[in-house]
């Protein structure tokens, strides 16, 4: 009977350690990088960009954050995004308070990006005008 016992709580114990196996969604780390007409784009200064990567068609959002002043943004940190089709969306506003430019305005990117199930991806991105 204690053999029986201390078998079952070992087992509890293992589940409860390891899990019960099958991985689950897979995560991907990817960069992005934007540019303006070809070029690589360079935030103005005195101005900030949001970037947002949302699934398509309106699906959860994977990731946002802040565009670096070369262009270059890393999406999803830590583990990255599952796989999938996503909107990338920008917000641009002044690092300063600013009230004659009005609040800052989320713009659809014309391009979407297509995670898949690759170890780490990179895409670039228009901006548009």
């Amino acid at each position: 009977m204690k053999k029986t016992l201390a078998a079952c709580c070992f087992s509890g114990l293992m589940v409860f350690a390891f899990g019960c196996g099958g991985g689950g969604t897979k995560y991907n780390p990817i960069s992005m990088k934007l540019t303006q007409g070809g070029s690589a784009y360079s935030v103005p200064a005195g101005e900030k960009i949001s970037v947002e990567v949302v699934g398509a068609g309106g699906g959860k959002g994977a990731g946002n954050g802040e565009l670096q002043s070369d262009g270059k943004y890393l999406v999803g940190k830590g583990n990255g995004i599952p796989p999938g089709k996503y909107d990338v969306f920008i917000t641009k506003y002044s690092d300063k308070a600013d009230t004659k430019k009005g609040p800052p305005t989320r713009t659809k990117l014309k391009d979407s990006i297509d995670v898949t199930g690759a170890d780490k991806q990179e895409f670039t991105v228009d901006i548009g005008k």
